[in-house]
């Protein structure tokens, strides 16, 4: 997938290996919209999930978590996130821009995990050899559902043949 995210709640993603799949959403609803957030980057997700099978986490069924330490460690990354503490887990380039959005990010990963039900595993993808994520190698993608009192959300994180954190993100199906 190649994508770019605008600031007016516009997206493009291409996905050069099904079949040139290009979705484009468009709209002039900025970041909030009536105190929500305008989710471009789901929206043209769930374009695409109509088209390629298994794209849309919801609808990938759950596989037992083959590394529970590892799910652990990734909710705390989450949490010390929250607090704006600093993140050993994380890559330089992941740090940097964590730490350029941090009020966003406190405020938005504050109210889900004050108000988190569960944190399940879903599944593991491999990437193949050269793919990167922020200029950093990564070994593979790692899906969890989060389930809140007011939502369910997808996590993804692009780790590093380590283990570090790459790169994450959080969208709704």
């Amino acid at each position: 997938m190649i994508d770019h995210t605008g600031i007016t709640g516009t997206q493009i993603s291409r996905f050069p290996d099904d079949d040139r799949l290009t979705v484009i959403v468009l709209t002039n609803l900025g970041y909030l919209f009536g105190g929500q957030e305008v989710n471009a980057w789901g929206m043209s997700q769930g374009v695409a999930g109509l088209y390629i099978p298994g794209l849309l986490l919801s609808r990938v069924a759950k596989e037992a978590d083959p590394e529970p330490a590892r799910t652990q460690r990734l909710l705390d990354f989450l949490e010390r996130a929250a607090r704006g503490e600093s993140l050993p887990a994380a890559t330089p380039g992941l740090a940097a821009i964590v730490r350029q959005n941090l009020p966003e990010l406190k405020r938005l990963l504050g109210k889900r995990l004050g108000e988190l039900r569960s944190f399940t595993y879903i599944t593991t993808d491999a990437r193949p050899p050269g793919a990167e994520r922020l200029g950093v190698p990564v070994g593979k993608l790692v899906h969890y559902e989060m389930i809140t009192a007011s939502e369910k959300r997808y996590y993804t994180f692009w780790l590093t043949s380590d283990g570090r954190v790459a790169d994450f993100i959080s969208y709704t199906d």
